[in-house]
């Protein structure tokens, strides 16, 4: 079994076609999958308050909770002055599933993709609530705190 996951952040609502820049004929089919982190279903075992970004509350950021109609709020948010870029970034994931056994392959795919998109919608819903630990910090930040974590990650192994 094979698979790959390929994720690139582009400013913006999620409007973009075609991020991963694959072949015509590969785009032609490829299923898109929006996550709404909002109105999408969640299971109740992967259910938790802390997470629902319906009731979250920032203490950084004053446009927040998420509710009905959220996306056509962030577009009226979106106010930025000529040649500036968004205040919004969109993930975009390529999920490729290879997995040959013939007589499963079809299925065990498909569920797989099922996985993965359970797994992307509750990641991104825990993302949008802790939002208050990483809103307004620089690259600078960023990258401080990805080095903390590497060096946790590689004495723990």
């Amino acid at each position: 079994m094979v698979i790959s996951i390929k994720t690139k952040y582009l400013p913006g609502l999620g409007t973009s076609k075609n991020v991963q820049c694959l072949p015509a004929d590969k785009w032609a089919k490829t299923p898109v999958v929006n996550i709404d982190i909002v109105n999408d279903p969640i299971s109740s075992q992967d259910y938790n308050k802390d997470t629902g970004t319906t009731l979250f509350k920032s203490e950084r950021n004053e446009k927040v909770p998420l509710t009905q109609g959220w996306k056509e709020k962030l577009k009226s948010w979106q106010l930025t002055k000529e040649g500036e870029s968004s205040p919004y970034t969109c993930a975009y994931k390529l999920v490729s599933i290879y997995f040959k056994w013939f007589g499963l392959q079809d299925s065990a795919e498909k569920e797989l993709q099922r996985e993965f998109n359970r797994l992307f919608t509750n990641f991104h819903r825990e993302v949008f609530c802790w939002m208050d630990r990483w809103y307004g910090l620089t690259l600078a930040d960023i990258r401080k705190f990805e080095k903390e974590a590497a060096g946790k990650t590689a004495q723990k192994t």
